[in-house]
């Protein structure tokens, strides 16, 4: 049976993007309790932000459209007014036993009144650190349930730079990971090649993800058309050209984006791919009325298990586990 090159764990393997971000509160303990638990995953999924006082936070972000804070108005454009939208705009004592993640039903705070919150400890943002204590509740005589974290920090996701290149941030980060990890397999990502760089100088060790700018090397490998000749446009430069050692190393990309010769050359550079199963297929949804079709969804996962992924990235992990499971007889 094939294993995951980074976790070492039979494949296909199954995240919970931030702990299930389609079925309850993301990135919440109730999130993380029903991934690990109730969906069975192999792998837990989670963001890592800044507060304006450099408390490394459990969370996507950078805003916090979908978050209830007691003493804010729920209106977004009154918290625009006050500069209060986004998670680095607050020190960790204004969010610490007061930040109250919604349901995914509703979309934003302003779809909820303050009645409708349930404000229990399993939905209040959490520290790193207090992540990094308590997850071990999810481990068996058997195995330590691994993790995945991406780190963000970005004031402008994909234009501003990262708090994480702050030496004295990714230091705080890393000694983290060491102290608290307490030997579980960990994932380590960024969508940036600079912020993985600054990783690896402070001294982490944990295995990475390929950052967006070394997946250029492998565009002519992906599905669309128009990337395919983006990428042989981009052969021109000798930085792209090159393949890096993928030993170690994570792909992780969406779906849409899968070929059998990506898979191919990623298993050929001893690396793990990784797919997101993603909400929308260009213009077609995947996703209705919150729901998945489960048709739809059972012939998407059979085409990525056919190619021979080795893990599955997903909001809906109870959804996609339960047809896992009818789809594992068949293969």
């Amino acid at each position: 049976m094939a294993k995951d090159a980074i976790f070492k764990l039979p494949t296909p393997i199954l995240f919970a993007h931030r702990g299930g971000a389609g079925e309850v509160p993301e990135t919440t303990w109730e999130a993380f309790e029903h991934a690990a638990i109730t969906a069975k995953v192999d792998i837990l999924e989670l963001d890592v932000q800044l507060t304006k006082d450099n408390e490394i936070v459990v969370w996507h972000g950078p805003n916090l459209d979908n978050v209830w804070i007691d003493g804010l108005s729920s209106s977004l454009a009154l918290r625009k007014k006050k500069k209060k939208t986004d998670i680095m705009q607050f020190r960790w004592g204004e969010l610490k036993d007061r930040a109250w993640v919604i349901e995914p039903v509703y979309i934003t705070v302003e779809d909820i009144r303050e009645e409708k919150v349930k404000k229990i400890p399993q939905r209040q943002l959490m520290l790193l650190s207090e992540f990094l204590d308590n997850v071990k509740r999810f481990d068996t005589d058997k195995k330590k349930i691994p993790i995945n974290i991406e780190m963000k920090g970005e004031k402008i996701p994909g234009i501003s730079p990262s708090k994480f290149l702050n030496r004295a941030i990714m230091r705080t980060f890393v000694e983290l990971l060491e102290s608290k990890g307490n030997g579980r397999a960990i994932l380590v990502a960024s969508t940036r090649k600079r912020v993985l760089d600054r990783f690896v100088e402070i001294g982490g060790r944990f295995p990475t993800n390929v950052p967006m700018s070394e997946q250029l090397a492998y565009l002519t490998k992906v599905r669309p058309w128009y990337l395919r000749t983006a990428g042989w446009l981009l052969q021109i430069f000798p930085s792209i050209r090159k393949r890096i050692d993928l030993r170690d190393r994570a792909f992780q990309t969406s779906h849409h984006l899968l070929t059998q010769s990506l898979v191919d050359e990623v298993h050929k550079a001893d690396g793990a791919i990784h797919v997101f199963l993603t909400k929308f297929a260009f213009f077609k949804p995947l996703i209705q009325d919150k729901m998945m079709d489960e048709q739809v969804l059972k012939t998407a996962l059979f085409k990525l298990l056919e190619t021979g992924v080795d893990g599955i990235m997903t909001d809906y992990p109870l959804l996609v586990s339960n047809v896992l499971n009818e789809l594992k007889p068949s293969q």
